[in-house]
């Protein structure tokens, strides 16, 4: 059977897993950063908990057809362990697999709270220089706090992406000071600069098709992929705490994702 699988599955999955293999203390990272001469390389693979065909491995017929293709039934691997589990079928159950998703996305979620509560104004520079362009060519906002449930539901922000807000969030004071602090002794339109930075990247997946989580965790994703991270990979979890921390202080402030009715 073909695989199908849609981009936003692809996102959650590589997003919420840290790239990593799921097997019990493997610990690879499956994406090799692109280097000044190549691109970046994807070294592991999607495997199925239940399998994609009735008679894969761990296949069960009664399993919708329209769900095995989907983030909820993926996980990533090493090539060597998706080969292992795949041909030690009285080993490796589903529930297995089900349980090393849910370590390693704990895992991932703990980095990145660790993250969180390390960033200073040096991440933050980092990750908005990254991000800014050089004219502000869209409307100002009055900078008005939204009940930040009510535009979670408002553009189908589930479960999936709430821890992450909710970090965000803690840090976006902290945001809003470096902000305040860059554009007046700086760059007074760098805030609004900003936004339009974010605002672009956010028209680019809309168009692609992206919505809801895989939205929101594709712009964290783009936000952290500063020249930093290739270079200092001990510093991956700060620069991805940082980008989050912008991501929310903007979601909470602006019309950045549609705001509640």
């Amino acid at each position: 059977m073909a695989r199908n699988y849609a981009e936003k599955d692809i996102k959650l999955l590589f997003a919420l897993s840290g790239g990593y293999c799921a097997f019990p203390n493997c610990g690879a990272q499956l994406v090799a950063p692109a280097t000044d001469s190549d691109p970046a390389v994807v070294l592991g693979q999607i495997c199925h908990m239940v399998a994609s065909s009735d008679d894969g491995p761990r296949g069960d017929a009664e399993f919708p057809l329209e769900l095995r293709d989907t983030y909820e039934n993926l996980l990533l691997l090493c090539v060597h362990h998706h080969t292992l589990v795949d041909k030690q079928l009285n080993t490796y159950s589903v529930d297995d697999l089900k349980q090393w998703k849910a370590a390693l996305e704990s895992y991932v979620s703990t980095k990145l709270a660790e993250g969180m509560r390390s960033i200073d104004f040096a991440e933050l520079e980092i990750v908005c220089r990254h991000l800014v362009h050089n004219n502000a060519g869209i409307d100002s906002t009055p900078l008005t706090a939204v009940d930040v449930q009510d535009k979670m539901d408002a553009n189908d922000l589930t479960e999936l992406v709430a821890y992450r807000m909710n970090l965000g969030l803690m840090q976006a004071p902290q945001v809003a000071a470096f902000l305040a602090q860059y554009s007046s002794m700086f760059d007074a339109a760098f805030p609004q600069r900003l936004r339009e930075g974010f605002t672009q990247l956010y028209n680019k997946h809309k168009s692609a098709g992206l919505e809801g989580d895989a939205l929101f965790i594709a712009l964290a994703e783009e936000a952290a992929a500063v020249a930093p991270v290739k270079a200092a990979p001990a510093q991956r979890w700060e620069f991805e705490a940082a980008s989050l921390a912008v991501l929310c202080h903007l979601f909470e402030l602006c019309d950045l994702f549609e705001a509640p009715q």
